[in-house]
């Protein structure tokens, strides 16, 4: 799969995970253009002062372990999978952001094989922006159910906002949804981690409920 390709599949995968955003309607007729993924991984944020910007929203894999009934990326779905390697999502989002498409990232992923494999592969990507392109801007990074504290650390020192989907409202309802997914140790634990980390935008979450496309400021004790 080349990489063009990749940018449509994981864009449009991503497509659910919101960020406290409008999807963007912008339109581009033809299909020979690396920005070509509006319809599906450009979106919009809002900054402190209420400046609207784009961010370039994907996974970086669809390809999912996990078992969440809810989502069109877990295990037991059909999908077409595909994975960035970290210096190619570099250059596509650096290729977006040079051609004035975007002004951001956001960046959440499925869970190949295991939360901390995947999220050493994301972080090694906004690594590679921060540091050999220079990348200052904006960065939204998505830390995954039951990555360790050490990885969200890192991911603390390099992304302006972290979040994690709060998958259920309790431990019972997430027993219904997922198998593999435990709501204290998995999600909560995560959140408060997050919370007494220094973050420049600070923490989100996001409530998984059909036709639920809210997410907002997180304060977990």
């Amino acid at each position: 799969m080349n990489t063009l390709e990749k940018v449509r599949v994981l864009g449009a995968s991503g497509r659910w995970d919101v960020c406290a955003s409008s999807s963007s309607r912008r339109q581009i007729p033809t299909g020979d253009r690396i920005g070509n993924v509006a319809g599906a991984g450009i979106c919009h944020s809002f900054t402190e002062g209420g400046r609207c910007i784009s961010l370039f929203k994907t996974l970086y894999t669809n390809n999912c372990s996990f078992d969440c009934k809810y989502c069109q990326n877990s295990a037991h779905c059909a999908k077409k999978t595909a994975e960035y390697e970290p210096q190619e999502l570099a250059k596509v989002f650096m290729s977006l952001y040079l051609g004035n498409y975007v002004e951001g990232l956001f960046l959440s992923s499925g869970i190949s094989g295991d939360p901390n494999r995947t999220t050493e592969r994301m972080l090694e990507a906004v690594r590679l922006l921060r540091t050999q392109h220079k990348f200052q801007g904006y960065i939204h990074f998505k830390v995954l159910p039951g990555t360790n504290i050490d990885l969200i650390k890192q991911a603390a020192e390099h992304a302006d906002r972290l979040s994690i989907n709060l998958e259920a409202p309790n431990r019972s309802r997430l027993a219904e949804v997922s198998t593999v997914k435990d709501f204290e140790s998995d999600i909560i634990r995560r959140q408060r981690w997050m919370r007494g980390m220094r973050i420049p935008s600070g923490q989100t979450t996001r409530r998984n409920r059909p036709g639920d496309t809210r997410e907002s400021q997180l304060g977990v004790r």
